[in-house]
């Protein structure tokens, strides 16, 4: 299981470092520690081929983080869901890198809703 969830890691920061080159809403193009993304910004590639925020499927009120295709078009094509098994219930989620855990998704009260768990420790991590 420990594995399993190493390389689901791995998979997450590949894309992660894949949107490390997209540009933030506010012409910020990296998250940092301590910086967040909150559910209504999100981070857009310059082409505006893929988008990475928060979203909510169909008529769902859950929120998800994920990455899509094409800002414009709906509905969403979702190619990667980081909390499909605990969404958010409002739109209150934040994302934030936080140093051990590297990437967290909290709810309106600060608890973790998801993470990449990971046992590995990062200086200065960078989304």
């Amino acid at each position: 299981m420990e594995r399993l969830v190493e390389y689901y890691t791995l998979i997450l920061f590949v894309l992660v470092s894949f949107i490390c080159h997209l540009s933030y809403c506010n012409l910020i193009d990296s998250l940092s520690t301590n910086q967040s993304v909150r559910d209504g910004e999100t981070i857009i590639s310059p082409d505006r081929s893929f988008e990475f925020g928060f979203f909510s499927p169909g008529y769902s009120t859950n929120r998800y983080v994920g990455i899509s295709y094409e800002k414009n078009i709906s509905p969403k094509t979702v190619v990667w869901v980081a909390n499909r098994e605990n969404p958010v219930v409002d739109k209150l989620g934040v994302l934030k890198v936080i140093i051990p855990v590297i990437i967290v998704i909290l709810n309106r009260t600060g608890d973790i809703v998801w993470s990449t768990n990971t046992s590995r420790t990062v200086q200065n991590p960078v989304a």
